[in-house]
């Protein structure tokens, strides 16, 4: 079932996205199986909006014991069952993207590639996650309470190397842009 949606209601996680046990026979997705989304939302002044930014610390999903084993992050349409992958995307269902307020109105989020694949708990189309910072979103000009749902992704081969221990740091940036 899904989670908490990325609205005015939605409430924090501390931080966390807790992917679980990684399986050959599925995708593993956050916003399933209690598993939280990212929810990220921007509010600005701003004449010509801001971006949404997202940079990953490793690029991969790195076991912390054994740093060489990673599961690698590639842009995937679709990431599939017995398929070593790990990315992200920006919600596009109906409720995925918009604005809590519409006095003032305001500019609405436009997901940026490679992470506007369709995308939702069940559909895997994902962009992969580089060391430097990247777009996931944008908006061209003020606005009140803007939010995109983020997906996390991932899944594993046969080959790859069991370990509990893997993570990475996502680390999100708002610019404003004048």
């Amino acid at each position: 079932a899904a989670v908490t949606a990325c609205d005015g209601t939605f409430s924090g996680n501390g931080g966390t996205v807790a992917l679980g046990v990684l399986s050959i026979s599925t995708v593993t997705s956050s916003d399933a199986s209690s598993v939280p989304h990212v929810c990220s939302r921007v509010t600005t002044n701003a004449s010509s909006g801001a971006i949404m930014s997202v940079k990953s610390a490793f690029g991969a999903l790195q076991s912390s014991s054994t740093p060489a084993d990673q599961i690698l992050s590639a842009t995937a349409s679709p990431l599939g069952t017995n398929t070593a992958g790990y990315g992200m995307c920006v919600g596009s269902a109906g409720g995925d993207t918009g604005r809590d307020a519409t006095t003032p109105p305001g500019a609405l989020p436009a997901r940026s590639a490679p992470f506007n694949g369709t995308c939702d708990s069940s559909t895997h189309n994902i962009g992969a996650l580089t060391t430097g910072a990247q777009s996931l979103w944008t908006i061209s000009g003020p606005s009140q309470n803007a939010f995109a749902r983020i997906y996390l992704k991932a899944g594993i081969s046969p080959v790859t190397p069991a370990h509990s221990d893997y993570s990475d740091t996502l680390t999100f940036v708002v610019t404003g842009t004048y």
